[in-house]
């Protein structure tokens, strides 16, 4: 028997039944498996029928943590999407970090795994051992961000964490994500396959406690763990500027994606590189229990999108609104 990092308890929903259960963890694939990565494959691999479409009631939908998820451990917070890809008729595994794969393992679950199609939009509610489908035609249509607000508020607690489509998902648009707080589980089409099973969102709300086979020892190993962290050099670089150094670094390196791959040196990527975001830096978010912080909130103060405000943007999203597309202008890569 498993003695610290799981529940043993895997959720089972079945949309087009409405069948809820709580089944044990295979302990022998959990070992054998460890983590998300390895548990959600398996379970694709053994259930999903083969050749099955991916907008199919049948295909798998497994959202799945880890053993150190849930813990003080910092950077343990990446929650495993594992489906069939609508995009690439293959496998496709994405990460999210952020609270929800947390407070998921922390609702007493370590995976979820979600079949069939509802008749309407649903949404799927966990709140420890509540676990009810509930209507979401009152946010069908909704973008992710307003979807996230109006179940919050329908659950009737803030600290509950969403993992939700917008339009593109609903419309099975092959590359939608899924977002958690204002983090994807991007590409793929994860997106699609939840919209596919009239899924609109996952809202959670866990206050359970992971059990561990050590507390003490486990407790003095993540102190030292995060006083190394506290005193690294390259934890105060990355808290500073976040993801927005491969701005800077990719571009002297000569290949940071500008115009549309034309090149790979951008002559605007000071303006929205690591010091400009600096300059546009609020406030900072970190990921559960995570001791480096480097999620930015950067606003614009004037100009033609005063009042903007985003989490990020990240590297990502500084090259695909920036150089890509041959922009230079900080503001309003944080107000798209």
């Amino acid at each position: 028997m498993i003695k610290g990092g799981f529940h043993g308890q895997v959720l089972r929903v079945d949309l087009s039944s409405g069948d809820i259960q709580s089944q044990p963890l295979d302990e022998a694939i959990a070992l054998k498996f460890l983590g998300g990565r390895g548990y959600g494959a398996k379970i694709l691999y053994d259930e999903n029928p083969p050749g099955v479409d991916p907008y199919s009631p049948e295909n798998r939908l497994v959202f799945f943590t880890s053993p150190l998820m849930g813990t003080k451990t910092p950077c343990c917070v990446k929650c495993t999407l594992v489906t069939k890809s609508p995009l690439t008729q293959t496998i496709l595994m994405s990460f999210s970090g952020g609270h929800f794969g947390p407070e998921l393992k922390l609702s007493g679950y370590d995976g979820i795994v979600v079949v069939g199609k509802a008749k309407h939009p649903v949404y799927l509610h966990i709140n420890n051992d509540d676990v009810q489908i509930k209507d979401a035609r009152f946010v069908w249509g909704k973008d992710t961000v307003e979807t996230q607000e109006m179940l919050q508020d329908a659950f009737g607690d803030k600290a509950a964490k969403v993992a939700a489509i917008g339009p593109a998902g609903e419309n099975l648009v092959r590359f939608a994500c899924v977002a958690n707080d204002r983090r994807t589980f991007g590409r793929g089409g994860s997106g699609a396959v939840m919209g596919a099973k009239n899924l609109k969102a996952i809202i959670v709300r866990g206050t359970k406690s992971v059990k561990l086979f050590d507390e003490p020892a486990f407790n003095s190993l993540v102190t030292e763990i995060r006083k190394r962290f506290k005193q690294s050099e390259a934890v105060k670089y990355f808290r500073k500027y976040g993801t927005s150094y491969g701005i800077d670094t990719y571009n002297e390196l000569g290949f940071l994606p500008t115009r549309n791959f034309q090149s790979g040196v951008f002559e605007g990527a000071s303006q929205v590189g690591m010091d400009a975001c600096l300059d546009a830096e609020t406030g900072h978010k970190a990921c559960y229990f995570c001791p480096i912080g480097c999620s930015a909130v950067r606003s614009v103060t004037k100009g033609p999108y005063a009042g903007a405000s985003s989490e990020g943007p990240e590297y990502e999203t500084l090259y695909a609104f920036g150089s890509q597309c041959g922009n230079d202008y900080l503001p309003a890569i944080i107000a798209w």
